[in-house]
Formats: C-alpha cells, sequence, structure tokens
C-alpha cells in the first residue's frame, strides 16, 4: 500500500524492506516485499519462544554454565550472571531456560552468578560441577558479550568464530 501511495506521489520505490524476527517468516512470503533484516531469529532466544515463533529446538545458541554451588537442597548457583546474559528479560517466566530441565527455574543474576530453583516435586536434582545448557532471554546483546562462539554439531565442538564486531565501539 505504501509503495503504491508513494508511486501516486511521483517517487519510486525500488526496495521494500521490513525488519522484525517475529514476523520474518510471515514477511517473505508478502508480496512487494524485497528484502527481509531480522536479527534475532538467526539464532532465537526465549523471548521469541514467549511469543510462539521459536522453540528450545529452534534455540541455536545456548550458554554452559557449571554449578558451582548448592546453598541448600532446593537452589543452586551457577557461574554465568549478566556478564553472559545481560538482564534483559528479568523477571519474565522463562527469561532464562535450561534445556531439558523443566525442574529448574532461574531466580535472579548478579554479574558473575546466576541463581535458581530446583522443583523437589518434579524430582529435580543438581550436583556441584553439572553442566547446564541455558537459552537467554535476548540473544544479540548476549553475543556481543563474548570474543567468539563456539558451534556444535552433534555434541562435538567443530569451528569457532569470532564476534568481529566485538570491541570495535569507537
Amino acid at each position: 500500500m505504501t509503495k503504491e501511495m508513494a508511486a501516486a506521489a511521483g517517487v519510486v520505490v525500488n526496495e521494500i524492506s521490513v525488519g522484525s524476527s517475529p514476523s520474518a517468516r510471515s514477511e517473505l512470503r508478502r508480496q512487494g516485499v524485497t528484502e527481509v533484516r531480522p536479527g534475532t531469529y538467526v539464532f532465537n532466544d526465549t523471548a521469541m519462544m514467549s511469543l510462539g515463533v521459536a522453540t528450545v529446538d529452534t534455540c541455536a545458541a545456548r550458554i554452559v554454565a557449571t554449578v558451582v554451588a548448592r546453598p541448600d537442597e532446593a537452589r543452586f548457583v551457577i557461574d554465568a550472571g549478566t556478564k553472559c546474559f545481560t538482564s534483559d528479560g528479568v523477571g519474565r517466566f522463562g527469561w532464562i531456560q535450561a534445556v531439558g530441565r523443566d525442574d529448574l527455574t532461574m531466580s535472579f543474576i548478579t554479574e558473575e552468578h546466576g541463581v535458581g530453583v530446583i522443583d523437589l516435586e518434579k524430582g529435580g536434582r543438581l550436583e556441584i560441577g553439572d553442566k547446564l545448557e541455558l537459552i537467554p532471554s535476548h540473544i544479540c546483546p548476549v553475543v556481543n558479550l563474548f570474543d567468539s562462539v563456539y558451534v556444535a554439531r552433534g555434541g562435538e565442538v567443530v569451528d569457532e568464530f569470532l564476534v568481529a564486531g566485538r570491541g570495535k565501539v569507537r
């Protein structure tokens, strides 16, 4: 509609460019759209999951964290905080999700650590040293917090990609 209105006013529009991760797939089918510029959907995150456009299986980026403390039977502490996850999404249900662990809920994070709760009624169990795969709330700023990312296939690390924009702020 905008393209036609612009044409009626004598303005030629060669490109129709849209950007939005939640609507990226549907925008590709929209007549007249020549370019789609989503960001998050390359990896997906729990925000996209909460909108219903991603699942655990379509979330490609994970942060691997280690359980470093067990203050009591129902709580755990991991070695990853806002310096890994950012604070985006704090307080939203499922803002950080432990893959394959519906018995775990992240409660809050500090700069260096995350604290979570174990649903003991679901048979939840964790030991110090256990590794957790965690899907962050907003992957865009998370990627920028690391110098490189590791690529895994079938549980094996197959490559390392440098984050080209990291540290390039002038």
